[in-house]
């Protein structure tokens, strides 16, 4: 026997006595997703869960996945007290429990598939997904007021930051989309008007914007070439322009989208299901998450029957 041989003991921590498999899960799991064709930042958030299992400690091997352990990591991660690079105090929400089982299900459910576990324990796991929050918007008056901004604006850095999030506002496009956005490969031509046509990077759906004047204005001024830097410094640029602003919400790049939903099309009438298209949801649920109905659209398309109707 050469030294690269499996001894007795070595071989009882590969397969106990009954057939199961105690090989090293979250060896497995690691390689998993640093393997799988993942967004960099959905592999981050699948990390994010890795770092919960192993604060866990007790998915050692693919016999420790069972139910009972599935719902003792449950409780772990709603009563782990951790805290943010700031030493504030993080409470995890319905909806982040929600994710992190999500996650995880994904790959209890690979190794079922592979014959790795007898059984899916996640199959009589009962989960609740969760209320998803508000998504916060601009409000017409603040995003008059962010037009204006750029209007006056001379610095050649922070315009090119103020225009981005205004493309994004008048598309509804995410921070990635409107990023790999490409003029000759992206723009349609329907009945004389011009269309952005894409699939999402996130999910590969299919979505269509129109270029209103405004956008043909904000591709006019950068060459029609939507070009930042990263994320994080549009962020921090952008926490900067909320504060002048007077918004009582972070503002980040996904509050362009959640403008472009509830302030630039259902305040103009447009309908959810179109809206659906615009924004490239797989469902109408979360275009009605996205999609709050403001004031002004309903006063503008409830017209004068319903107050004739009930007097």
């Amino acid at each position: 026997m050469n030294k690269d041989d499996m001894t007795i003991a070595q071989f009882k921590t590969y397969l106990s006595a009954d057939g199961g498999n105690r090989r090293n899960f979250m060896a497995w799991l690691r390689e998993r997703i640093n393997n799988r064709p993942l967004r960099e930042g959905t592999r981050k958030g699948h990390l994010t869960t890795y770092k919960a299992l192993e604060r866990f400690g007790k998915f050692k091997t693919f016999d420790d996945v069972t139910l009972q352990h599935i719902y003792q990591f449950d409780l772990f991660i709603r009563e782990e007290q951790t805290c943010t690079m700031k030493g504030e105090p993080i409470i995890r929400s319905q909806a982040a429990i929600h994710n992190y089982h999500k996650r995880f299900k994904s790959y209890v459910s690979e190794a079922f598939r592979l014959g790795l576990i007898k059984e899916n324990p996640y199959e009589r796991f009962q989960d609740k997904r969760g209320e998803k929050s508000d998504r916060p918007h601009l409000t017409e008056a603040q995003l008059k007021k962010r037009i204006r901004m750029r209007e006056e604006s001379t610095d050649a850095i922070m315009n090119r930051y103020l225009d981005f999030f205004l493309f994004q506002t008048f598309t509804g496009m995410a921070y990635s989309d409107a990023k790999s956005f490409d003029y000759e490969q992206h723009i349609v031509t329907i009945d004389g008007k011009d269309y952005i046509y894409g699939h999402r990077i996130k999910t590969g759906n299919e979505f269509v914007t129109p270029v209103l004047p405004i956008t043909r204005k904000i591709l006019e001024r950068n060459n029609y070439k939507m070009e930042i830097t990263s994320n994080q410094k549009y962020n921090q640029f952008l926490k900067g322009i909320g504060l002048a602003l007077n918004c009582s919400f972070p503002l980040t790049t996904h509050i362009a989208r959640h403008t472009f939903a509830c302030t630039v099309a259902l305040g103009q009438g447009i309908s959810k299901e179109v809206l659906q298209f615009m924004m490239g949801h797989t469902s109408i649920k979360t275009t009605e998450i996205y999609a709050k109905l403001p004031m002004q659209y309903v006063s503008q398309n409830i017209g004068d029957k319903m107050f004739r109707a009930w007097k």
